[in-house]
């Protein structure tokens, strides 16, 4: 299965930023949005997740045309509820389809909260007694609980230490493994976190051209990371991206397991 966009393009009040992007990635890892502020990284994502219709060209995921109910998502701002507990905004989804939150999903959403680093004592507080790393942290965990195939997060190490950054690495891990047919789209302009966590990556150039590369394996050492790290820059370097390309990694590049 895979993320599809054919000859797509968008724009706002008649500016293009995003210019017959096309590209064809598979599901099962993490594809990684990588390029500088303002180049269209947030809006290929809302795109993707369905939450924008493009003026031109089709968005398919897992073979079906781009939605809202297949994505879970967690912006750069949390967008939390402030009249709820933590807990309560992880548990919104249930609401949202009409059912009562179950003692299992009370358990998964305190598990959840819990492996990303809050304490057990913080989970009934609202928003307003959190901090920016508290409330972006609940944020992953309400995308989490949804298990929607596509987890959609946008700048999600931004507001977090290196503690808290570790515990959310381990629990992208846990989702991609649980989710084999899933795809985590990764939006970032740190090159750091592509070389490390990323299957795939989409560059995006300013003028919203795109190219889908996969850099080879994924790190296992600080080399590794180096090296692969250095590869993307002399993409974005060496190769400027004048033009959206089609490319369809080659089947020796599927995801890491």
């Amino acid at each position: 299965m895979h993320l599809a966009f054919e000859g797509v393009s968008f724009g706002y009040e008649g500016q293009r930023t995003i210019a017959d992007v096309s590209f064809k990635a598979p599901t099962g890892g993490v594809l990684a949005v990588v390029g500088p502020s303002g180049a269209g990284k947030t809006t290929l994502a809302k795109l993707a997740a369905g939450l924008l219709r493009p003026s031109a060209g089709t968005v398919h995921f897992a073979g079906s045309a781009a939605r809202p109910t297949m994505a879970a998502f967690a912006f750069q701002e949390a967008q939390l509820l402030d009249w709820l507990s933590c807990i309560e905004n992880v548990l919104i989804w249930r609401a949202a389809s009409g059912k009562r939150p179950s003692q299992a999903d009370r358990a998964e959403a305190t598990r959840l909260l819990l492996s990303l680093g809050l304490e057990q004592s913080e989970l009934a507080k609202r928003p307003e007694a959190l901090s920016v790393g508290m409330k972006a942290r609940v944020n992953l965990a309400r995308a989490l609980f949804s298990q929607r195939a596509l987890l959609v997060l946008d700048e999600p190490f931004a507001a977090l230490d290196f503690v808290a950054i570790e515990r959310v690495v381990r629990a992208l891990d846990i989702w991609r493994h649980a989710k084999t047919e899933g795809l985590i789209l990764l939006v970032t302009h740190d090159l750091r976190w592509a070389a490390q966590l990323a299957d795939f990556t989409l560059l995006v150039s300013p003028g919203g051209a795109v190219r889908l590369e996969a850099f080879g394996a994924k790190p296992s050492n600080d080399e590794e990371l180096n090296d692969r790290e250095k590869r993307m820059r002399s993409a974005f370097v060496e190769r400027p991206i004048t033009e959206s390309s089609s490319l369809t990694p080659q089947s020796g590049a599927a995801p890491s397991r």
